[in-house]
C-alpha cells in the first residue's frame, strides 16, 4: 500500500481517513450507473497496489514507475507528501523522481464509486466499458449488468481516434497504433477495448479470474490494468496469443460462457435439471406471486388502498377490514378464479405473498418497470427538460416532484409527438437528514464534537435545516442520474419562479446548470399570467372586491343551511378564489357576476333569519356587494379576465410548446395593450353595463367628490373609475408580464428561426445573427465544432428556405409547430435543423404536469394513508398516473426476486 506521511484526505474541515458522503450515496442507482466499490484496490505496471484505508493514508489503484517518474492514480485525491512515499511498509526513494499528480483537490460531488459524477462517467456506465466496471467481480455485480458486459461491452464506433504507445528501434521513436482489427471477435472474442482507461483488457479474466498472484501469473496487464503497450500485440509471441494460452485464461472463459448460459436458459441451469421437484415449486411460487402482483396493478391503477385495520387471512369475522388486497383475492376465490383457486391451495403460508413487505416491493418493482420505460423513450431522441415542483402532503412531509418532458416517436402512428411524464417523489428533508447521520457515524468517536461543549458555536445551519435551492439542484441532478438520464443531453429546466429557485448564485437551477451545462431556464407561463393577474389586486377597489368575493363564498359554505338557500335560487355552487387551480380563479370571478342577482335574493332572505349573528353578517356582505365602486370593479375586472381565461387554459396542455405557447402570450399581451389604448371607448361599454346592474339593484352611482389637487382629476363618474380602476389595472397586468419574459424566452433562444413561418419572414441580416447564436450554444451539445456547425446550418437552412418558398408558391399549408415540422423534415437533408428542431421541442413551457402530480399525491396519501412512505407513495403514483404503460409482469418478478437470495432461489433466479 502506498501512503504519504500526514496527507489528509478532503478539504478544509474533513476528518482524516474519510470521504464526504454527498447526497448521491443515498440514491440507490439502477443498473446502467452501477459502479466498482471505491478502494478494491488494482495492479500497476510496478506491481505495486493498495488493498485498505488508514488515517493519513492515500488510496492509490495504480503506481506505475517507468525510467525517471513516478504516477500515482488515486480514486480518493488527497494532497501526497512525495517526499515520503512507501509501498508495502519499505520506503520508496523520491528524490530523483518526477511526480505526476502530487497535489489534487477533492471532487465534492461524487458517485458511489468514488469518481466524479460527470457525463463521461455517466456514459462509460450505461455504455458497460469493462474499466469502468474492472474492480467488481462476478459475485458482486448483478446478472444483467454482467451479462451487458460480456456480451454487450462498449465497442469504439468506426470514426474512433485509437491510442497509440511510443518505442525506440534502433535510435529511433516510433508509434504502435492500437486498431479494430485487433478488436476482431473472430480472432479474440474475449478482448475488449475501454475507452475510460484507454487501454485492454481481457473481459472474461477481468471478472471471472483470480484476484491476486495465482501460481506463476501475476495479475496484470489485461485484468486489474489495461495493456497500453501496442507494439508486440499480434503472433505467434504476441501479447495476446501468449494471454490466450494461460490456463487461467481458458478457465475464465469456461467460467464467463457458463454464467451467460445460466442466465438465458435459467430453468436449464444444470443444478435446477437435477432437482425437477425445486423446478416445480418455482414455477408454482411464480404463479402465485402473479396473483398478487394483478392486485397490486388492479388497484395501483385505480388508485384504492391496499391494506385495512388488521391484515389477517386467519381472522374470521366479518366486521374486520381485512383490505382491498385481501379481500380482492378472497373475491376472486369465491367467483372461481382457478389461478388464485391454486394460489390457497398451498400448505406452506409463507408462500402466499401477502405481506406488506411483500406488497411494498412489488409496488416498488411495478414503478421501477414504469420509470424504466419512460427512461427507454426519453433515450431514443436523447433531448429532455426536467420539471420540478415541491409541495407539502397530508402528513406535513415535503415532497418533491420530478417530471420529465421529451419528444416521443409513436410507433403506431409513426409520428414524433412530445410527453410530460411524471417520474418520481422525493423527500428531500429525508435525505438531508442520512447526510448529516451518515457523516456522524463515519467519523472517530473521539473526534466528535461534543454537544455540551460551551465553547462551541452552533450556526444557523445547526439550529435550523434549511432546503436551499443548492441542495434542491443536487438532489435533482442525482435523481436523473440514478434512474438512467444522461445530463448533457437535458435542455431545458422548468420550475416556478420563486427566489430558492432562480438565485443566481444559490438557486436549484443555478446548481443544476453546473451539472446540466446545456440546460436553459424555461419560466412557467402559466405561473407568471397568474401572478401577473395578482399584481391587479395593488388597485384598492380590485382589491377590496377580492377580498368581499372570497367573504360570501366563505358564508355560505360555513353552513348547510345558508347554502341550501343559495341552490334553491342559484342553483349552483360558488367557485372559490383558489391560488394553486389558475383556471378556477378565472371562473370565480365570470360566475359571482353571472349570479350576482341570486346572490343578493339569498342574502337578503337570511338577513330576516331569526339568527341574528346570521342575519348581521349576510346585512354587511349585502351592503358591500350593494356599493357602487364594488359593482364597477366586479365589471371591469371581469372584462380583463375574460381575455386571460382562454391563454390559461391553452398553457395547462401537455403537448403544448414554446413557441405556441410564446405567440398565445404576445397575442394576449396585443389584446390587453389595445385595450389600454382604446380604454375611454372600451369601459365606457363596461360603464354602462355597471349602470344596469347598479339601476336593477336601485344603486345609484355618485359623481365623485372632486380636488383641484386630485391625482385623478375627473368630469364625471365614468372618467373617475376609468382612471383610478380600469386603467392601472392594466398597467400592472401589462408591465408584470413584460418583466416576466425577456425577449430571448419569446423568441425560444432562436431555436424558432427553424420554423418554416418564421423562415418565410425572417429578414436575412437577423437570420444569419440566429444561426450564429445557435452554433455557439449547442455545437457541444450536437458534438460538432461550432465553426462547422455554423456552415452546416447555413447550407441546410438555404435548402430549407427554398423549399417553403417553393411551397408556398404551390399553395401548400406551411407547418406553424415543430411537430408539423418535424413530420416534413427529412433527417438525411437536414440534420442539424431537425435535431435543432427536437430540443426546440423538448424546452417547456409550464409545470403543470408537476401540478397535476400534485393531485394524485392528494389522492393516494390521503389522512387514512398519511404513514406512506416515499418509495411506495412513487410506486403508487407511477402505476395511477401512467395507466398507457403497460407493466411486464415478468420483468416485475424478476425485480421482485433480486430482493434477497432468497427469493432469487425460490423464483429461479
Amino acid at each position: 500500500m502506498a501512503t504519504s506521511g500526514g496527507s489528509t484526505c478532503g478539504g478544509g474541515g474533513e476528518r482524516k481517513g474519510t470521504k464526504r458522503k454527498t447526497l448521491f450515496d443515498f440514491f440507490q442507482p439502477k443498473r446502467s450507473v452501477t459502479s466498482p466499490d471505491d478502494c478494491d484496490g488494482g495492479g500497476g505496471e510496478g506491481g505495486y497496489a493498495s488493498t485498505s484505508d488508514s488515517p493519513g493514508t492515500a488510496i492509490v489503484d495504480t503506481v506505475t514507475v517507468e525510467d525517471t517518474s513516478i504516477t500515482v492514480i488515486a480514486d480518493d485525491i488527497c494532497d501526497v507528501d512525495v517526499n515520503n512515499i512507501s509501498v508495502d511498509g519499505t520506503d520508496v526513494p523520491t528524490s530523483d523522481l518526477a511526480v505526476s499528480s502530487a497535489s489534487a483537490s477533492v471532487s465534492q460531488t461524487t458517485s458511489p464509486c468514488g469518481a466524479s459524477v460527470t457525463p463521461d462517467t455517466v456514459r462509460w456506465a450505461s455504455s458497460y466499458d469493462v474499466g469502468f466496471y474492472r474492480r467488481k467481480t462476478a459475485k458482486e455485480l448483478d446478472d444483467y449488468t454482467l451479462q451487458q458486459l460480456l456480451e454487450n461491452p462498449w465497442v469504439p464506433p468506426s470514426n474512433y481516434k485509437f491510442p497509440f504507445s511510443t518505442h525506440m528501434k534502433q535510435g529511433k521513436e516510433e508509434r504502435r497504433f492500437l486498431t479494430h482489427r485487433h478488436l476482431d471477435k473472430n480472432t479474440h472474442e474475449w478482448l475488449t477495448f475501454s475507452d475510460m482507461d484507454q487501454g485492454l483488457y481481457c473481459k472474461y479474466y477481468v471478472f471471472f479470474g483470480p484476484s491476486e498472484k495465482k501460481g506463476k501469473v501475476l495479475v496484470g496487464n489485461l485484468v486489474k490494468t489495461p495493456l497500453k503497450k501496442f507494439a508486440k500485440l499480434t503472433g505467434v509471441s504476441g501479447d495476446l496469443q501468449d494471454h490466450a494460452k494461460l490456463k487461467y485464461h481458458l478457465d475464465a472463459v469456461d467460467a464467463g460462457k457458463t454464467f451467460l448460459l445460466s442466465v438465458k436458459y435459467p430453468n436449464k441451469n444444470i443444478h435446477k435439471q437435477l432437482d425437477s421437484q425445486h423446478s416445480t415449486e418455482i414455477a408454482a411460487n411464480r404463479e402465485r406471486l402473479m396473483c398478487s402482483l394483478d392486485n397490486i396493478l388492479f388497484l395501483g391503477r385505480q388508485g384504492l388502498a391496499l391494506r385495512g385495520h388488521r391484515e389477517s387471512m386467519n381472522d374470521e369475522c366479518e366486521s374486520v377490514n381485512k383490505g382491498n388486497f385481501l379481500k380482492l383475492l378472497l373475491f376472486r376465490k369465491e367467483i372461481g378464479d382457478e389461478k388464485v383457486q391454486k394460489h390457497f391451495s398451498g400448505d406452506r403460508k409463507r408462500d402466499l405473498f401477502h405481506s406488506k413487505i411483500v406488497q411494498n416491493d412489488l409496488v416498488q418493482a411495478c414503478g421501477d418497470e414504469i420509470t424504466e420505460e419512460i427512461v427507454n423513450r426519453v433515450k431514443k431522441l436523447k433531448y429532455y427538460s426536467v420539471l420540478f415542483d415541491e409541495t407539502t402532503d397530508m402528513s406535513h412531509t415535503s415532497q418533491l416532484s420530478l417530471s420529465v418532458r421529451y419528444p416521443y416517436h409513436d410507433a403506431k402512428e409513426n409520428k414524433i409527438t412530445v410527453r410530460e411524464d411524471f417520474l418520481s417523489f422525493v423527500h428531500p428533508r429525508d435525505v438531508l437528514e442520512k447526510i448529516e447521520n451518515s457523516e456522524l457515524a463515519s467519523g472517530d468517536e473521539d473526534e466528535v464534537d461534543d454537544p455540551t461543549d460551551s465553547n462551541i458555536e452552533l450556526t444557523e445551519e445547526d439550529i435550523e435545516q434549511r432546503l436551499t435551492g443548492t441542495k434542491l439542484g443536487q438532489i435533482t441532478v442525482n435523481v436523473l442520474i440514478s434512474v438512467g438520464l444522461d445530463p448533457k443531453y437535458c435542455v431545458g429546466i422548468g420550475a416556478d419562479g420563486c427566489s430558492v429557485n432562480t438565485s443566481d448564485t444559490t438557486g436549484a437551477i443555478q446548481e443544476i446548470q453546473k451539472t446540466c451545462q446545456n440546460a436553459v431556464r424555461a419560466p412557467c407561463f402559466n405561473h407568471a399570467l397568474n401572478l401577473s393577474i395578482s399584481k391587479s389586486s395593488k388597485v384598492p377597489a380590485v382589491k377590496t372586491a377580492v377580498h368581499v368575493i372570497k367573504a360570501v363564498g366563505s358564508f355560505f359554505r360555513a353552513s348547510s343551511k345558508r347554502h341550501r338557500r343559495l341552490l334553491k335560487v342559484y342553483h349552483r355552487t360558488l367557485p372559490t378564489l383558489c391560488e394553486t387551480r389558475w383556471v378556477q380563479r378565472h371562473e370565480a370571478v365570470q360566475v359571482f357576476l353571472s349570479g350576482i342577482s341570486e346572490i343578493i335574493e339569498a342574502l337578503e332572505s337570511i338577513s330576516n333569519w331569526q339568527d341574528g349573528e346570521t342575519a348581521g353578517k349576510a346585512k354587511s356582505l349585502l351592503n358591500n356587494l350593494l356599493q357602487p365602486e364594488f359593482l364597477v370593479t366586479l365589471v371591469a375586472l371581469q372584462d380583463i379576465l375574460a381575455t386571460s381565461i382562454s391563454l390559461s387554459r391553452f398553457l395547462q396542455k401537455e403537448t403544448i410548446e414554446l413557441q405556441e405557447a410564446s405567440d398565445a402570450l404576445q397575442d394576449t399581451l396585443s389584446v390587453l395593450e389595445e385595450k389600454r389604448r382604446n380604454s375611454d371607448e372600451i369601459f365606457g361599454i363596461l360603464y354602462n353595463s355597471a349602470e344596469e346592474l347598479t339601476s336593477k339593484f336601485g344603486v345609484v352611482i355618485p359623481q365623485p367628490r372632486g380636488s383641484a389637487r386630485g391625482r385623478h382629476p375627473t368630469t364625471n363618474a365614468e372618467s373617475y373609475y376609468r382612471q383610478t380602476i380600469y386603467n392601472p389595472m392594466l398597467d400592472n397586468i401589462i408591465q408584470d408580464l413584460n418583466s416576466r419574459f425577456t425577449s430571448e424566452v419569446l423568441q425560444c433562444y432562436d431555436l424558432n428561426c427553424l420554423l418554416p413561418l418564421v423562415v418565410l419572414t425572417c429578414k436575412e441580416k437577423s437570420q444569419a445573427e440566429k444561426l450564429t447564436k445557435l452554433a455557439a450554444r449547442f455545437s457541444s451539445l450536437l458534438d460538432v465544432p461550432e465553426q462547422i456547425l455554423l456552415q452546416n446550418l447555413k447550407a441546410e437552412m438555404a435548402l430549407w428556405k427554398t423549399k417553403w418558398r417553393r411551397e408556398k408558391e404551390e399553395g401548400n399549408p406551411i407547418p406553424k409547430s415543430c411537430a408539423k415540422t418535424l413530420e416534413v423534415c427529412d433527417e438525411t437533408l437536414y440534420p442539424n435543423i431537425r435535431a435543432l428542431t427536437v430540443i426546440l421541442q423538448a424546452l417547456p413551457s409550464s409545470v403543470a404536469t408537476s401540478e397535476r402530480s400534485f393531485s394524485t399525491l392528494r389522492r393516494i396519501k390521503t389522512w387514512l394513508r398519511s404513514t406512506m412512505n416515499t418509495e411506495r407513495l412513487s410506486g403508487l403514483a407511477l402505476l395511477n398516473i401512467h395507466r398507457d404503460i403497460q407493466v411486464n409482469k415478468k420483468n416485475v418478478i424478476n425485480r421482485f426476486a433480486k430482493k434477497n437470495k432468497t427469493r432469487a432461489k425460490n423464483l429461479a433466479l
